[in-house]
């Protein structure tokens, strides 16, 4: 097997594990820095679907009205404290659909931080309960 088949064989793989493009639907809307990102990380669009859905934290976004979501690829336990060695992260904003009373989840950004990350300021109540509202609602 030549050189050039080898690393033509390693991208059709990597392109393979890392999935399609996620499609707009009327529950999320997916930024083009949000799709590179996913392609970069192997993320699949079930996968940060199942961030936001069930995060383990939830912590206020960096840009404004923006909410940042983690969950660990798997977690290990370790005398009885759980721990893990990295973590996916996903920012998104809730915005209202103007031609229904339904709302979109607008994902941003997917990133993996390699470690564990320190647990910032949590969410108000209000933003939390409203997120909920939201998710529980359709998405």
């Amino acid at each position: 097997m030549s050189y050039l088949t080898k690393t033509l064989s390693k991208a059709r793989m990597k392109q393979r594990r890392t999935g399609s493009i996620p499609l707009r639907s009327t529950l999320y809307r997916w930024t083009q820095h949000a799709q590179f990102k996913m392609r970069f990380y192997g993320l699949s669009e079930a996968r940060v679907r199942r961030v936001i859905k069930s995060p383990l934290r939830t912590e206020e976004g960096i840009a404004p009205a923006t909410v940042a979501v983690m969950q660990p690829p798997s977690i290990k336990v370790r005398n009885g404290k759980r721990t893990w060695s990295q973590e996916i992260w996903v920012m998104y904003a809730v915005e209202k659909m103007q031609e229904e009373k339904r709302k979109r989840v607008v994902i941003i950004s997917t990133w993996r931080y390699p470690g564990q990350t320190k647990p910032c300021e949590a969410l108000p109540f209000e933003i939390l309960n409203e997120i909920n509202e939201a998710l529980s609602s359709g998405i």
